[in-house]
C-alpha cells in the first residue's frame, strides 16, 4: 500500500463515480516506490462493486489519459502488470514516475523545465 499514491488520488483524481473508485483501488494496491501493481480485472470489479467490462473500459480510459501504463501483459486468466502515474494539475509535470524508457523521461523532464 502506498500512502502517497492514495492521498494523491483522493485529492487529485479527475474521475467520478465508479472510475474514481477504481482509481482509488489501484492507488491502495500500488507498491511503494515504483507504484507497480498487478490486480486482475475480476479482483478490481469485486472491490469496486461493478462488472469486469466496466473495469476494462475504465482502465483503458486511464491509460489514454496517462494515469496508468501496462508494464507487462498477462495471459488468459492472469493479471496484467500496471504502473500508476501521478500527475500534477499540469499534465506535463510528472511528480512521481519511474519511466519505462529513459528517453521518455528525458522528453518529459525537458518539457517541464522549459
Amino acid at each position: 500500500m502506498c500512502m502517497e499514491a492514495t492521498n494523491w488520488v483522493l485529492k487529485n483524481s479527475p474521475y467520478k463515480g465508479v472510475a474514481r473508485t477504481i482509481h482509488i483501488i489501484l492507488a491502495v494496491r500500488a507498491r511503494s516506490g515504483k507504484l507497480d501493481l498487478w490486480p486482475t480485472q475480476q479482483e478490481i470489479a469485486f472491490q469496486a462493486n461493478t462488472n469486469v467490462r466496466m473495469v476494462g473500459k475504465v482502465l483503458q480510459q486511464m491509460y489514454l489519459d496517462g494515469y496508468l501504463i501496462r508494464t507487462a501483459k498477462g495471459y488468459k486468466g492472469k493479471a496484467n502488470n500496471y504502473r500508476l502515474i501521478l500527475r500534477r494539475a499540469n499534465p506535463l509535470q510528472v511528480i512521481y514516475e519511474q519511466p519505462v524508457h529513459k528517453s521518455v523521461y528525458d522528453a518529459v523532464h525537458e518539457a517541464v523545465n522549459e
